[in-house]
C-alpha cells in the first residue's frame, strides 16, 4: 500500500478509474454511475465492467502503473507500461474482422 493506507490507494485507484479511464467526473455531482473499488470481506472483490468499460480500461490501463506501482522502481514501472501495450495491441488485433494469414499469426505471436 502508498504512504498513505490503504484507503487513500482505494481513494486514488477510483478517482483514475472515473475521471480519466471511464470519463465519470465529478462535474456530474454524484456518485451513482461512478466506479467503484470492489472489496468484500475486506479483500479485492470481482472486477465487473461492460464491455465498453473494460475497452476502456485496456486502452487507457497504463495510466494506473503509476498508482498501483509507486513502491516499486521505474524498471518495474515500465516494464508493466510495455506490457499494457503489448495487451492493448493484442487485444486490437483480436478485435480486427479481417482473416489471419499464417504471416499473421506468426506476427501476433512475436507481439
Amino acid at each position: 500500500t502508498p504512504p498513505g493506507g490503504a484507503q487513500e490507494y482505494i481513494k486514488l485507484v477510483e478517482n483514475e478509474v472515473n475521471e480519466n479511464i471511464l470519463g465519470k467526473t465529478e462535474k456530474h455531482g454524484r456518485e451513482i454511475g461512478r466506479w467503484k473499488f470492489p472489496i468484500k470481506d475486506g479483500k479485492v472483490a470481482e472486477v465487473k465492467l461492460t464491455n465498453v468499460e473494460a475497452r476502456k480500461f485496456i486502452y487507457k490501463m497504463e495510466s494506473l502503473v503509476d498508482i498501483c506501482l509507486s513502491q516499486h522502481s521505474e524498471d518495474t514501472q515500465n516494464e508493466w507500461v510495455a506490457l499494457v501495450k503489448k495487451y492493448w495491441k493484442m487485444t486490437e488485433l483480436l478485435r480486427s474482422h479481417k482473416e489471419f494469414l499464417w504471416k499473421d499469426v506468426c506476427e501476433y505471436q512475436n507481439v
